[in-house]
């Protein structure tokens, strides 16, 4: 607007001038000179203003895209942000997962070192093999090996290797608390196989099915005036050890009983 208003002055003023030139007797010649340079003036402002609206518009444009470069690094650093903490959590949980394995690492070489599942290590012979003295250890080891293994495992004492275990515990209370470990107590177990125990809180290994405890004798001891008698076993005295149960307990609850105490006789 400002500029608008100093080109309306300047017209003014160049037509006040022509025409106190035309008044005072100015020559044609400059008259026409004088209308040149206003014409030329005004096509210079009027080419200064439009490229003063284009500037404005490219500066509006620029800071609009200044606005969004600016939101978009805001939420790049806000992105940044949560990208590290996020970046931060992984390398927790990796370098927790890399001690794990390594723990794992070091029991399976362990376990794979004492493990009697172990692989046998035999030779690879082919034509124009040189044979060195450990190329014959070997040889001979792996049989000897192998022998032992079966032996040990197979028809060893104790589990076949590979097969689950199973067990049973028999224990017992008296009045209602637990009887210490090693109570003397005579008792069988009944099932695919027969057993005989006589301590309790004792653990057998077992092969699974149903099993059948029967009291036979003992127990604890009682005080004088009192007796020791079995009042039940829980949760049964039957129960089935199912391939999916690895052990089941067997409780002898014992009681005690006061013996009445006599009067003694009328004296006769």
């Amino acid at each position: 607007m400002k500029k608008k208003a100093l080109t309306g002055v300047a017209v003014l003023l160049a037509s006040a001038v022509l025409l106190s030139g035309c008044a005072a007797g100015i020559s044609q010649e400059d008259y026409d000179a004088v209308v040149g340079e206003r014409d030329a003036s005004q096509a210079q402002v009027s080419s200064l203003e439009a490229k003063l609206a284009l500037a404005e518009e490219q500066i509006a444009t620029l800071e609009s895209d200044l606005a969004a470069a600016q939101g978009q690094i805001t939420t790049l650093q806000s992105d940044s942000s949560v990208a590290q903490a996020e970046v931060k959590n992984l390398e927790e949980s990796i370098s927790k997962i890399v001690a794990y394995v390594d723990i794992l690492i070091e029991l399976a070489s362990e376990l794979n070192e004492e493990s009697p599942l172990a692989s046998f290590e035999r030779n690879n012979y082919f034509y124009g093999k040189l044979m060195t003295v450990r190329d014959f250890e070997t040889e001979q080891r792996y049989f000897t090996d192998k022998g032992e293994r079966v032996m040990r495992l197979i028809h060893g004492i104790g589990i076949v290797c590979g097969q689950k275990s199973y067990w049973i515990r028999v224990k017992g209370t008296l009045d209602g608390r637990p009887l210490v470990s090693g109570t003397l107590v005579n008792y069988t177990l009944s099932g695919p196989e027969i057993l005989t125990g006589t301590i309790l809180d004792e653990t057998y290994t077992v092969l699974p099915g149903t099993w059948t405890l029967t009291y036979t004798s003992g127990g604890p001891s009682p005080a004088p005036g009192e007796t020791i008698t079995l009042q039940s076993i829980t949760p049964s005295a039957t129960q089935t050890l199912a391939p999916g149960t690895l052990i089941i307990s067997f409780t002898l609850n014992f009681q005690t009983v006061r013996i009445p105490v006599q009067p003694p006789p009328p004296p006769t």
